[in-house]
């Protein structure tokens, strides 16, 4: 079953530099030896190959992102070196697109060399820094990792709490990631007070038909699965599968996650058929994401 989707992860990829050219200010040897207007072409091509990219992730349309993306990272690494923060940047996001690609290897490679670059950088507090433990964090989660993913989860919500306050999403988003977390180790007492936090943020903040706030009934309805309260789960998961039939897209991977969940539930209480009509939905839209 898939983990959570970072949200600020999410908030992340959007933030794409406004011009990838303004921003290979930092002098580079590379740069240095190299033909001025040759570099600055690479880099106006390495700009619009990244804003396509967006564009197909913001689609969920990952196989073309990873790409457009992974042939943008490619050129700034060799024209601005890869300890400039654009590289940096673009490992981080491809580094997220490996994640929800399932390619754990090469996810971790680039989420740890972002990390590096922006810590060398920027200091241990940034932003940047902690998206990208954020992401490692969800990486960890992903592979079963709990050892490496606590610390590093539990650091982003400290971290989150102190720069947004209690009331912001984006804390929201890293509570609910370390009641995941205690979902995922069994810890379910300290898992539902996470995520009924982060849930009644998501209902203040951004009301009840945001993905954010389905997304957490989901993992809620995940968690009185497994402690066996089955009408309480059905009752979130399917809360949650009616809100992300109206806000979603029919083939979004969100909603293939309620659909996975439902289908466990149903597994649980002896409806194979309807469990069965749950799983060949998921499995299509998640085989018709992966062409993409």
């Amino acid at each position: 079953m898939m983990s959570a989707l970072p949200y600020l992860v999410i908030a992340l990829v959007g933030g794409l530099p406004s011009n990838v050219s303004a921003l290979a200010g930092q002098p580079s040897p590379r740069q240095r030896n190299a033909s001025v207007d040759n570099e600055q072409t690479r880099l106006s091509e390495a700009e619009q190959m990244t804003r396509l990219g967006m564009v197909h992730l913001n689609k969920k349309e990952y196989a073309r992102a990873r790409q457009l993306l992974c042939k943008s990272l490619e050129t700034c690494t060799e024209v601005l070196g890869k300890d400039h923060l654009v590289t940096a940047w673009h490992m981080n996001v491809v580094g997220c697109l490996c994640v929800w690609m399932d390619d754990y290897s090469a996810a971790e490679r680039h989420l740890q060399q972002a990390l590096a670059v922006f810590k060398k950088a920027l200091g241990d507090e940034h932003p940047s820094v902690i998206d990208t433990l954020n992401n490692l964090g969800g990486l960890y989660v992903k592979v079963a990792d709990y050892d490496r993913a606590g610390p590093l989860l539990l650091q982003v919500m400290k971290s989150q709490k102190k720069r947004f306050g209690e009331e912001h999403p984006n804390y929201a988003a890293s509570v609910t990631n370390v009641g995941l977390l205690y979902l995922r180790t069994g810890k379910y007492e300290q898992s539902e007070a996470h995520l009924r936090e982060g849930l009644e943020i998501y209902r203040k903040r951004l009301g009840e038909k945001h993905v954010a706030y389905a997304h957490t009934l989901e993992q809620l309805g995940q968690l009185y699965t497994a402690k066996g309260d089955y009408s309480a789960a059905e009752s979130l998961v399917r809360q949650a599968l009616d809100i992300g039939e109206k806000v979603l897209t029919s083939d979004d991977p969100l909603l293939a996650q309620c659909l996975e969940s439902y289908a466990v539930l149903l597994r649980k209480t002896a409806r194979d058929a309807e469990a069965r009509t749950m799983e060949l939905r998921a499995r299509t839209i998640r085989e018709e994401r992966a062409k993409r």
